[in-house]
């Protein structure tokens, strides 16, 4: 039972925390300096959500610890082990920068600075699986490349998220045909980042030898759901923008369904990390 709510709080707190660091590197990427009342708002929500997810994950990590029930776990257990692991240290210092977060949310609201709080809290999550337990010069270069990964997917994720909204709220189609094409010669090299990384990551995770068990296989269902991401990525980019750009009947519902796919698949790897994240590598 806790194995199940720690995987279900790191998906939660993961999906949280992306969304809350992509929405504003996108706008940061795609120019604007300040953001609306409204995506404050929903920046504000995120921040809270991922605040308390994380929590949850702290408290559910707790309890695989000592083998209980997350039910069972006392606020003497929680407190002990959170002085003495490192898992305490994690936790404070991405409440920290989820604190800062809000009060830049609330006094100065520009994509930059919300993006120098966002990815730091984004960033802890290297620290909270695989990465977090290596050691030495390995252990330094599997966080960096980590962080990198995190870094792009959120940009990935934010910009997902703005299209769909911006199709929601049925934004000029000359502002969104501008965005979309903007963020297609940034998405190159998002890509790239994503796939280098992504393959790093996987070297220094199973220490040069060939995983076995679960791990592997849920690391090939991320990829099948990433190559998925890219077909539907290329798909808009050559065939729904120019059918918008035409004024195509039914082009923008066609563009919104293939966004929410896209966005499907990325949120779909969010919840393979989660799991894969609390297995061995070498036969978990």
């Amino acid at each position: 039972m806790a194995l199940g709510s720690l995987v279900l709080a790191r998906l939660v707190s993961y999906a949280l925390l992306l969304a809350m660091a992509g929405l504003p590197f996108y706008a940061l990427v795609h120019g604007r300096r300040v953001l609306s009342a409204p995506e404050r708002m929903s920046l504000a929500i995120l921040m809270v959500g991922a605040l308390g997810a994380s929590l949850w994950w702290a408290v559910a990590d707790v309890a695989e610890m000592a083998g209980l029930p997350v039910g069972d776990l006392d606020q003497e257990t929680f407190s002990a082990v959170l002085g003495a692991t490192p898992l305490g240290a994690l936790l404070a210092a991405r409440a920290a920068m989820l604190a800062a977060f809000g009060a830049l949310l609330a006094l100065a609201p520009m994509p930059l600075l919300l993006t120098m709080a966002a990815l730091p809290a984004l960033a802890s999550v290297a620290w909270a699986g695989h990465a977090g337990a290596g050691e030495g010069a390995p252990g330094l270069l599997l966080r960096a490349s980590d962080i990198l990964h995190l870094a792009a997917a959120s940009l990935w994720t934010g910009a997902l998220l703005a299209f769909l909204s911006a199709i929601r709220r049925q934004r000029q189609r000359a502002d969104l045909l501008r965005s979309l094409s903007d963020f297609a010669r940034v998405g190159t090299a998002v890509v790239a980042t994503l796939f280098v990384t992504g393959l790093l990551n996987i070297w220094f995770i199973s220490a040069r030898q060939w995983p076995s068990g679960r791990w592997p296989l849920l690391i090939a269902l991320k990829f099948v759901l990433f190559l998925a991401m890219l077909g539907f990525a290329a798909h808009n980019r050559w065939r729904m923008v120019p059918a918008l750009a035409e004024g195509r009947p039914g082009a923008a519902l066609h563009l919104r369904r293939s966004l929410v796919l896209e966005t499907a698949c990325a949120f779909a790897i969010v919840a393979v990390v989660a799991l894969a994240g609390q297995l061995d590598p070498h036969g978990g």
